[in-house]
């Protein structure tokens, strides 16, 4: 009888150890609390609207795992916005348990509202971009879908 509850504790402990442990599986980062503050992310999307920022970003494979990201800050009317803090959350979408976190920093060697800095994206494959842009005390979030490179 021992034998069956002792075997049944380690299956148990093993199937536990399989389901934390797998890349692919993850669980949204404080999700009770962005459900609970779900109208500021509808009252946020609203303002997006109304900045009406484009945001276009770009990527291109530097050496093994690093990936240089660019990102393109433009205003409403198409105009590039320089002088932003610009912050990005990435992940694999087939491995999102490795969130990818990084503060790009104005391309001085590029127009005005061009952002750029490195992330660590071993995983080739679609890419999901989470970026918030703040510029004069005007807050911008944007959701992109990127290609990482081979």
């Amino acid at each position: 009888m021992s034998l069956i509850l002792g075997a049944t504790v380690v299956g148990n402990l093993y199937v536990l150890h399989l389901a934390r442990s797998d890349p692919s599986f993850a669980v949204e980062a404080d999700y009770y609390a962005r459900a609970v503050h779900w109208d500021d992310e509808l009252a946020q999307r609203r303002r997006n609207e109304a900045l009406g920022w484009q945001l276009a970003p770009s990527l291109a494979r530097v050496a093994g795992d690093s990936t240089f990201l660019r990102v393109h800050l433009a205003d409403a009317a198409g105009r590039p916005l320089g002088g932003a803090a610009v912050a990005v959350e990435a992940f694999a979408v087939a491995r999102s348990a490795r969130v990818e976190r990084a503060t790009l920093a104005e391309a001085p060697d590029e127009a005005p509202g061009a952002y750029a800095g490195r992330l660590r994206m071993a995983q080739p494959g679609l890419w999901e971009l989470r970026v918030v842009a703040t510029r004069d005390g005007a807050r911008f979030t944007a959701v992109r879908r990127v290609e990482a490179p081979r």
